[in-house]
Parts: C-alpha cells; structure tokens; sequence
C-alpha cells in the first residue's frame, strides 16, 4: 500500500470515528472515478525544467473531461508531480503531497476574472448516502477565496449538490466533504472546479488530489447499472518489427468515450499496460501500435472506455514482431546540392519505413542521381538512378524502385516472373495478372478492409501500393506502409528478395511451447487419413499408419514445437525421445542440449485447403531447412512410408512436401471429418456410376447388370454403416472398380446416348488445374493461353478398352479480331490449336473464333464486332457466356486397346503469335464400349438422325452404290424405298 492510500485510508477512519454508531461508510472511489490521484500520465514529472506553466494553459487529466464552458483565458489547468521545479501561475507547486512524501501528483485550478474551471466524469449511481471528498491547498499566499467551489454532485443546472468552501487556507492541506442523497438511479456528474471574481492573482490558486467518493453500502450487483461496452473484433491485423496495426469491427454500448488498442507482453493486455487511440483513415480506422520492440512476442486486443469509465475488451490477438530490417543504404554524389538532399531524404525515409516494417537483410540499395534518366529506375539487387524530374525524388519513388531491387522484376527468374504465384502469363513468358500467394492477399484485405481485395500487376509493376509513377506518391502514411507490408508480404509468399535468401520466414503456424503436435503429410497417397510422422530408432523419419486413438497414446508421433522470434525459425523436439528434428545431409533426429541452426526451420503455410481437414488446421505446411539460396532442403513423404529430403517446390501440386500440424483433439476431429466426408464421396460415385446401368446397353457377359447392382447395393449399404476410417477407406476404390467391370462388359446399343464418364475428368470445369499439366489463365470457370504455345492435358487411367469420344468447348482467334475474320471469310482458317485424345497426332483442329460468331450480342464482357453486324468474344467473361449458350463445341474420337488403360486428353497449339489467343472449357468423356450398335434411321453414319440420312436413302433409291444398302433400309422390309423415308421423319419427330 502506498503513503496516498494510507492517507485516503486515514481520512475514511476519520470520518468512520466522526460517525461512530451513526453510520459506515464504504470508499468506493475505484469503481466510479478514474485517475482520481491524478498520477496517469502527469503533464509535469519531477525531471520537469523549472519553467513556469503560463496562463491559458488547458490540460484535461486523463479519465476526466473538461466543462465546455471552461476557458484558459489567463488559467491553468495541468497535472504536476511533487517535487516538480515546474510553477503554475508563477506560484510553487506543494514540496509534499497530503501523505508528507513526493508520492504522487496534484491538478492545478485556476481561473481568471468571472470565468471558471471545471473537470467532470459521468456516473449514473443506485440510491444511498454519498460523501465526495475532496483535498485542497491553496498555493497562492495572496488570496484565500473564489466566489464559489464547483466540487460535488452536478445533475442539472438547478439540480445539483456544491461545495459551500469558497476559503482556503494557505500553504496547507485541507479536506472538503461534499455529502448527497439519491433516492432512486440517478444520472449524473462527479465535479471538481471553481469559479472565480477579479483577477487571477486575487483568487486562490489550487492544487487538488485525493478525490474520493463513498458511500453508506458497499459496491455490489446494485452498482452494475452501465454494462461495459462490447465489442466485435476484427482478427485481421498486420505487423513489422516496431510497428503493429488493428482493426476494429463494432462498438456498442452507453456513451463510448474512447476505443482503441491496447498491448502488453502477457497474454491478455489491459489499458493499464500500453494502449493507442491513434489511426489511420482507410475504409475505416486503422489502430496504429508504434515503438515495439523487434522479434517479440505480443498480445493486443481491441478496447472501448465509456463516460462511466466501464472499459470493454475484444478477443486477443498473438503476434510476433519482426527482427528489424538490416537494409543498408548508401547515396552517391551526383547532381546540384538540393537535387542531392532530395535524394537522400527520399531513400533515407524509404529505408527507414522498410527497415521498420519489413525483416529484409542482405540488401543494400544504392542511389543516386543520373542524368538523362526519364525518372527512375532499378536492378535487381539495389542499383537505383534517379533522374533530374524532382516529382520523382521523392519517398515513393524509392519504394517503388527498392521493390525492383528485390525481386518485382522479370530478367531476374524471381517468383514475379515465374508462373506458380501469378494468374497468367504475358507473351515473353513471364508472369503476370493476380498475385497468388495469400500473405499479401491477407495483408492487402486487412490494410483495405476489403474481402475482396487482390494484388495485381504486369511483368514489372504492381498496384495497389506499388507507388507506380509520381502521380501515386501522395506522400501519406498509409501509401507507404502499405508498400512496406506488401513488400514484406511478398517475402512471405516465397518471393525472393535476395540472391541469399528464398523466402522470408515468418510466425506462419500459432503454436503453443507445451502442447503436443501430430504431423501428417498432406498427399492423400502418402498417408493423409491414416499416418503420422515419427523417428524410428536410428533417428531417419516415417509416416506410420495408425488411428487417432492410437497416435494419442504414442507420444513417438507427437512433437513439441517452438518458435524463435529473433530469425523466425521453428523448431521440433519429439515428445517421447527428447530429440531435435535436424537436418545434416538429410532429415533425421538427434539428441540437442542447445539447438544449432541445423535445428531450425521455416514453416511456410500451403495456399490450398486440404480435403477433410479440420477449421483451424485445414492448411498444410512446407517445413524446410534455410540455406543461403533459391533451393532449400524441404522435408518429404516418400514411398513405402519413408520420409526424405527434397528441393523446395512452391507448386501447390507438391503435396507430398506439406504437413499438416495437428493437437490430439485435431486429430480426432480430423479423423471423425475424413469418415463423413469419404462416406459423402461414396456416395455422389455410387449416384454417379448407377446412372451407367440407365445407359441403352447390352451385356457382353451374361450377368453384368444383376453382377454390377449387387456389388452398389453392397458398398451403399457398408458405407452407411461404417463408423471407423478403415472401413470406409476401400469402398470408394471398390465403387470405382465395380463401374470399371460393368464398363468392361457392356456397350452402348444406342450412339447417340453414350456412357457419360465426364466423372472421371479431374476439374473439367476449367475452375481450377487440378489434375492437369499445364499453366493457363484461370477466370469466369475458363483457361486460356494469350501469345503463348502449350500443351494442356490429363491422363486418365484405369479405362475400359473401347471406343469414346472427347468433347470441349473452345476457340482460338489467330490474330487480331479483324484479321481472324478477313481471313476466314476468305477461306485462310489459321487456327495452329487442336483438341486431341489418345496421343498428340490424333487430333481435330479447335474451332475458328468466326465460327460461332453471333448476330446479336451475349451482353457479357467485351465482345468485338467484325463484319459490320457480327460479334465475337474478347473477353474471357465474354468467352464464359459464349460457352453458356452451347457455342463453340468440339469432339475428337479415340479408342483406348485394353482394359485397364489409360487416355490422354488435351489442347495443344504449336504456334501462337501475336494476338494469338485459345480459350476453352467443359470437358466431356463419352463411352460407347467395345461393340457400336448403328443407331436406327442413321443411314450415313455420323450418329444423328437427320435430312441427310433422307438424302442419303433417295441416292439409293436412285442406283448410289456408296450408299450402305442395309441402313437405307430403315424399316427392314427388304427395299430401299419411299416407306424408308417415311420411318426416318417418324423417328425425327420422336414416334
């Protein structure tokens, strides 16, 4: 307890003593007054100069809000500390607090000539006996009045109760009672102030403390009349190494006086540890947490105060500063003096946000000015010119030249230019469109307050924040920090900022030091549902079958996990050796007093969901070993349950090299999630494959359908029953083998209703490339190819020998618009894209952009008119909807020999020169069996039955040999005549 509070102790004894069996009286100061010794955030600390605090001085201490009729003409009104050399109004502060010691501060209250000063915070009280104390001293030996003390209970204008003190004695303290009755709940104001006549030097001039209040019952439920504010939270945030940000969604409540950020280094901050009200303005507030300290661990969490001084909280937030950049700038001499100083203030102030928002190291941008440079420009690796335009000697500048220097650049072979994180490709081969990688998506939706907001840019630029010309340097925080993040987020996502370093780590997976962790990979073939990672005895890795129960009862397969802050590195010792994972020539585990750098790892988060995962823990993770180049060690799942070593692949395709990273109640959860979902999948095969059996077929082996219905039945009903993994895991393979047997020993009797086995085609909706080889563009569910050749397939295995057909919708437009259609119409189809089946060779040419050209237009997209009254996609949304209406259809036939084989299915273009541009969508796989039954009434053979099979059985009728005699014969009577005709427009209109 300190001196103050044995004080305000000792005064409460007093006035309990002066009331002895009348009435006790409860302090219940705490509850209702903030700040009420004035010691939060003091205006003049004990270290203040000895200056003197002038009149029209206004300070409002913290917790209270001043009177709007207050004025600082000639007043003060501050915090100071005892023992202050600091004066007010020319008069000395109290040498001794009213405990006798410095401890603690005092507000000062002096006003001038028919004016007042006055401090107040609301409270809205049950009925009781109230007592506001108040302590004075009157720090002015030439006057000891004011007309009148404002101190007390302040309800309305008429309806209050006041101090009657107006005299204060010098150079003492003294205590003043205010005593008040409420009858009921009762809004109103703890008031301290004074009003005063004559000058300033003629009224007392006032230090007060130790406001008190109390009352005759003590604080209890009666008291909870104002609930605390509440608050939804907004779990986005962002972070650098000395900065931190924050959003906040909604904030109810009863008179909201304040909100913002507070944080602290223990897991659930108060606004007694740090707190911000500070924002940006961007779509919304921005909470702005400045001065953290690099690589340490932080909690923060929204808060809202209301005139009531109720604080509410949100939910807490867990976040790691960065180290701190190590960017290391230097500045050559070259232009007049001004034009350099410019120059060196812009990079200074670029690296300085950098090295505070971002972990960069080995980076060391030179700059300078360069003459006949038309602006600015830069290498990879820093080498920056600027030229003699000053609009672009500027911060932003710099920026956007410094994201050059590490890596937003194409001759350097970084991410930028590469494939894998870009939507699309430009006609030089290099990336371009969407950035890919979700650490900058998440960041760009947090700074933006966006659910939809994307990183785009072309082969060299970026936007938004890429700062992209003088015309976006608006010189504002919020442009520059949001360059920074990106920047930073960019690293994160795999971009490499330097030639010494591939990505940049970061605090990519929550752990917790002392809870148990369960790794399993991510490829469903190397043991996803069923296996977990563990050491064996020689310390070499495996991925072990066995179920959830039993991985919770093994700690071989849990591991603990911890996070170092200061590189970013993890690190995973297994729970029942003890032992460090490490990697020397490869993965394995040995026995670490002190972990060494072969211990650490950067986990880096995959970008796809995987299936059956549980929410929390639906993404897998990369855990790789840090080298100083582009092709880190990164752990993998082998065959034959081994665990290896194998070079980073970013490809969200390299499934084997992700893990998820589970608790024991994940795992079950995980394991409950895979039975449902497998069950599910059973299911929509079992729906799929019987719609097989309604195909017009016949059996080529007595028995195929009775066979194939009892082998469904039989898998619908163990699938209903299953209740474990293991025995729902075959009946999906079992469903599909039933459906290859029936395959094998059926055919179509009927061309035009084929087996659809489109099932069978891995995303055939072009809504992603799963399954596929090949890097197009994927929008508005299409894939295309821009000035670019490519071969785009899939293999797909495990078919029954037999004939089929391969359906897609797609086009190719060669050249402009305007060429493509000069010359189709003039007979030149220079169409270089085909649609193959079985092997490259047997292909159909894809069809001309003119072909399905419209005489009206679709109304989605861009669409271009050629020949004056026609129109043509020009779009892929545009292309989508031409799709929509059926256009564009082609087919390729193919047969696969064997059973049990596989087809490939694809398009392909050798060529695609300028303009060149392929689209397409909506695979189909048709089968027809090993035996083709004509198709009645189709007497040319094309699988339609139409006018020209009429056509064909009048040439016939006429003497045409080439006509196949047999199908003329429609209706079977042996001639080839009129009745024929008759049976072919029946079967047309459907009889």
């Amino acid at each position: 307890m300190t001196m103050k509070r044995h004080f305000m102790t000792a005064i409460v004894a007093a006035l309990a003593l002066a009331t002895a069996e009348a009435q006790e009286f409860y302090d219940i100061t705490e509850n209702y007054i903030q700040n009420a010794d004035f010691t939060a955030n003091v205006d003049y600390g004990i270290d203040a100069a000895a200056e003197n605090v002038k009149n029209n001085t206004l300070n409002t201490p913290e917790g209270w809000k001043k009177d709007d009729g207050a004025k600082a003409t000639l007043a003060v009104a501050a915090t100071f500390q005892y023992g202050t050399k600091a004066t007010f109004g020319n008069q000395n502060i109290p040498a001794l607090g009213p405990d006798g010691t410095t401890n603690g501060a005092c507000l000062t209250l002096c006003a001038s000539f028919g004016n007042y000063m006055a401090f107040y915070q609301k409270a809205k009280m049950p009925a009781g006996n109230y007592k506001m104390l108040v302590t004075y001293y009157n720090c002015n030996p030439d006057a000891e009045t004011v007309v009148s003390n404002m101190c007390g209970w302040y309800v309305s204008k008429d309806d209050n109760i006041l101090s009657e003190t107006t005299t204060f004695g010098f150079s003492e303290w003294r205590t003043d009672t205010i005593a008040f009755t409420l009858d009921d709940v009762t809004n109103g104001q703890l008031q301290i102030g004074i009003k005063c006549t004559g000058t300033t030097t003629k009224n007392a001039m006032l230090a007060v403390d130790n406001v008190r209040l109390l009352r005759d019952t003590p604080y209890g439920p009666q008291d909870d009349l104002v609930p605390a504010p509440e608050i939804i939270s907004d779990m986005r945030f962002a972070r650098g190494a000395t900065m931190a940000f924050g959003r906040i969604k909604k904030v109810t409540g009863e008179s909201i006086a304040e909100q913002g950020f507070c944080w602290g280094v223990t897991p659930e901050p108060t606004i007694n540890d740090n707190t911000t009200t500070e924002y940006l303005s961007n779509n919304g507030n921005i909470y702005w947490l400045k001065d953290l300290t690099p690589a340490t661990l932080y909690y923060m969490r929204a808060y809202a105060k209301n005139s009531y001084g109720k604080v509410g909280y949100g939910d807490v937030i867990k976040f790691y500063t960065l180290p701190k950049g190590q960017i290391r700038l230097s500045v050559r001499d070259g232009g007049d003096q001004a034009t350099y100083n410019r120059i060196k203030n812009a990079a200074e102030t670029a690296v300085d946000w950098w090295n505070n928002l971002t972990e960069i190291k080995d980076f060391s941008p030179s700059v300078g000015f360069v003459d006949g440079t038309p602006t600015a420009d830069c290498s990879y690796g820093g080498w920056i010119r600027v030229g003699s335009n000053s609009s672009y000697q500027r911060a932003g500048t710099i920026m956007h030249e410094m994201l050059h220097g590490v890596g937003v650049i194409p001759w350097a072979d970084t991410e930028w230019s590469r494939h894998t994180l870009r939507s699309g490709v430009n006609g030089d081969g290099y990336g371009t469109g969407q950035w890919l990688g979700d650490r900058v998506t998440e960041v760009l939706r947090f700074w933006d307050n966006s659910t939809t907001s994307v990183l785009n840019g072309d082969y060299q630029h970026l936007w938004p924040y890429g700062i992209n010309g003088a015309n976006e340097d608006n010189g504002s925080d919020v442009l520059y920090i949001g360059n920074s993040l990106v920047c930073q987020a960019l690293g994160e996502d795999g971009l490499q900022h330097t030639y010494t370093h591939f990505a940049e780590p970061y605090y990519a997976f929550n752990q917790e030091d002392d809870t148990k962790y369960y790794l399993k990979c991510e490829d469903e073939e190397r043991g996803l549902y069923t296996s977990y990672l563990m050491p064996t005895k020689t310390g070499t890795l495996k991925w072990i079958a066995m179920s959830a129960v039993e991985a919770q009862a093994n700690d071989s397969v849990a591991w603990y996990i911890t996070f170092t802050p200061d590189n970013q590195y993890y690190q995973l010792r297994n729970a029942a050796t003890g032992q460090y994972l490490t990697y020397a020539s490869g993965f394995k585990t040995v026995e670490r007093t002190t972990t060494t750098n072969a211990d650490n790892f950067h986990f880096m988060r995959g970008r796809i969901n995987v299936a059956s995962a549980v929410e929390g823990a639906n993404r897998g993770y990369w855990i790789i070993h840090p080298t100083s180049d582009w092709t880190p060690p990164c752990l993998q799942a082998n065959a034959n349950e081994n665990v290896g070593s194998s070079t980073f692949d970013i490809k969200n395709s390299a499934t084997k090299q992700r893990w998820l990273i589970l608790t024991a109640e994940q795992t079950t959860q995980m394991e409950q999630a895979a039975v449902t979902a497998m069950k599910e999948s059973v299911k929509t095969t079992l729906a799929n494959i019987r719609q097989l059996a309604m195909v017009p077929h016949k059996e080529l082996a007595n028995g195929t359908d009775e066979a194939y219905a009892n082998a469904l039945d039989d898998i619908e009903k163990r699938a209903d029953e299953a209740t474990q993994l293991s025995d729902v895991m075959t009946l999906q393979d079992e469903a599909n083998q039933a459906a290859f047997q029936f395959l094998c020993n059926v055919s179509a009797t009927d061309k035009t209703k084929p087996f659809d086995l489109t099932y069978m085609i891995q995303s055939q909706g072009m809504d992603s490339t799963d399954g596929w080889t090949g890097s197009p563009t994927i929008n508005h569910s299409c894939a295309e190819f821009y000035e670019k050749t490519f071969n785009f397939f899939q293999n797909i295995d495990n078919l029954p020998g037999g004939s089929y057909q391969v359906l897609a919708q797609g086009f190719q437009r060669p050249g402009t618009s305007a060429d493509a259609y000069s010359d189709y119409t003039a007979g030149n189809n220079k169409v270089t894209a085909s649609l193959y089946a079985g092997n490259v060779n047997n292909n159909t040419q894809l069809a001309h952009i003119i072909y399905d050209a419209q005489t009206k237009k679709v109304g989605k997209g861009s669409e271009a008119t050629v020949g004056g009254n026609l129109y043509i996609p020009q779009t892929m949304e545009a292309a989508a909807a031409y799709f929509a209406k059926g256009l564009y259809e082609n087919s390729i036939d193919a047969t696969v020999e064997k059973d049990g084989s596989s087809l490939r299915i694809g398009i392909r273009a050798t060529s695609q020169p300028t303009s060149y541009w392929t689209i397409f969508d909506n695979f189909r796989l048709h089968f027809f069996g090993k035996e083709i039954t004509a198709v009645k009434g189709d007497v040319n053979g094309d699988g339609t039955v139409d006018v020209a099979d009429i056509s064909s059985i009048i040439s016939a009728m006429a003497g045409d040999t080439s006509v196949d005699e047999a199908a003329a014969d429609v209706n079977g009577d042996g001639t080839v005549d009129v009745a024929d005709i008759s049976t072919v427009i029946s079967i047309m209109a459907g009889e």
